[in-house]
């Protein structure tokens, strides 16, 4: 435990006792101070036009703010010396039943800790709340300073946000923890983190209710430290489940041999390699191989796509390279480079930009778009919702497939409704600024789920054109 984490616990332990003692002040203020028996004097009454006799009154004051500090101090025994010689357990030193083990000079030096606890308590709560929260600042302060994402915050309101409600150091171990043990509960579809104003929670999504699952999830720090982390649960609607949005529903992108299960053009990528002539439209996986297996380099499957109302098919290229794992569900269909009818250009929305990255700041601050091929097409306007997660994992239902985890994906709703039908698996989300967050993936009646385009291109080893 480093000195800071030492110097909280004391300020927290003289905190809390500093309350109690201001209710022992208050009650000898305003009902002993009459009592000419206890020679307290008058508390009460304020001389804005004597300053003699204001500061007598604020002096009286004074005292009994000592004097209940010591009382206080006393009654639990809160010895300010013995206190920091156990800065590791200070609580334990409170309390008069292990005053036999104390030596000759702990019982010599006891009066004097004694006194100064009751002397620093009677500073108030506020003055160690103020403390406290400086210290905590500046807690965070070292957090932020060791945290790579600081430095790619682009506005003093993000930075002052991330300041106030920065967890990042250990949020993302303790999802990584709790995902595993979650995740293999049979009635969980999915969990990722989200933040409120009180700060980071999991939010777990359950097909029934879940009595095993409990309010909070306990995760230590590396000094030990216990931290609850809330839970909370979203139950869904009978027979809704994470749906790969592909199956069944009109699109453009499909297996020529098995039409019936569509998807939605993606966004055209470039090999990394920048000499290279070849373009390919990134999709997802299932929406062009049927079954889903994984297409190496050498292998070639034809698909077709259709015009917006998929009354025409018109063969577009050849699958490249296919494959799902717990990070991705993604193709390659090789295009023609001179082919003007396949433009990186989405309706409505333009010409994708860079690719976005997101972090946890990024939650309930960003908004993603999407024209899919289903959602885009019956409304004809782009759909719309907040980030509301960008980590979560999910078990997604495949047509004639077992339930397939999907790791780190970010989350998408508009009102506790998903912005993507089946039908848009593939399309392409943007940012305000036309950034590409991610391609949609699946999703239920409530979020839409996205794969992160940065992960994609990194396992594809290609980039936007």
């Amino acid at each position: 435990m480093d000195i800071l984490q030492q110097i909280i616990q004391l300020v927290t332990i003289l905190f809390l006792l500093s309350m109690v003692c201001e209710r022992i002040a208050d009650f000898l203020k305003h009902y002993l101070s009459q009592n000419q028996l206890l020679g307290i004097g008058d508390t009460i009454t304020k001389y804005p036009q004597d300053d003699a006799r204001e500061q007598e009154r604020t002096f009286r004051i004074l005292k009994i703010n000592v004097w209940s500090g010591i009382l206080l101090a006393a009654i639990l025994k809160a010895d300010l010396i013995k206190i920091f010689n156990n800065i590791k357990e200070p609580g334990q030193t409170l309390g008069w039943n292990k005053i036999s083990e104390y030596g000759l000079l702990d019982a010599i030096l006891l009066p004097f800790g004694i006194i100064l606890t009751g002397c620093f308590i009677s500073f108030g709560s506020k003055f160690w709340h103020d403390l406290l929260d400086i210290l905590y600042q500046i807690k965070n302060t070292k957090r932020i300073l060791a945290d790579p994402e600081t430095y790619k915050v682009d506005n003093i309101k993000t930075l002052q946000k991330l300041f106030n409600t920065y967890q990042s150091d250990f949020i993302k171990a303790a999802y990584h923890e709790a995902k595993t043990k979650f995740i293999a509960i049979d009635s969980v579809q999915a969990i990722g983190i989200k933040s409120n104003d009180k700060g980071y929670y999991f939010e777990i999504t359950v097909n029934r209710n879940e009595p095993s699952i409990d309010q909070f999830y306990q995760y230590l720090l590396d000094d030990g430290t216990p931290i609850n982390i809330p839970i909370k649960l979203v139950v869904l609607a009978e027979n809704d489940k994470i749906i790969a949005h592909s199956v069944d529903l009109s699109a453009k992108v499909f297996d020529i041999s098995q039409p019936d299960n569509w998807g939605t053009l993606g966004v055209i990528v470039k090999p990394i390699d920048s000499t290279s002539n070849k373009r390919y439209l990134l999709t997802c996986c299932h929406n062009v191989v049927k079954p889903i297996r994984k297409i190496s380099e050498n292998e070639s499957n034809k698909i077709k796509t259709g015009t917006i109302d998929a009354s025409v098919t018109t063969e577009i290229g050849t699958v490249f390279k296919a494959d799902r794992d717990h990070e991705m569900d993604a193709a390659l269909v090789e295009i023609d480079i001179l082919d003007k009818k396949i433009l990186n250009s989405i309706p409505q929305m333009g010409n994708p930009q860079k690719t976005r990255q997101l972090f946890n700041k990024d939650a309930d601050n960003v908004t993603g778009y999407i024209y899919g091929a289903k959602s885009g097409v019956e409304s004809k306007s782009v759909s719309k919702g907040i980030v509301k997660s960008i980590y979560n994992t999910i078990k997604v239902k495949y047509e004639d497939n077992p339930e397939f985890v999907l790791i780190n994906t970010i989350s998408i709703s508009n009102n506790n409704r998903a912005i993507s039908q089946g039908g848009d698996s593939g399309a392409c989300v943007l940012d305000s600024d036309n950034n590409v967050i991610g391609l949609v993936v699946a999703g239920n009646t409530q979020v839409t789920y996205v794969l992160p385009i940065t992960t994609l291109l990194t396992k594809l080893n290609v980039q936007l054109i």
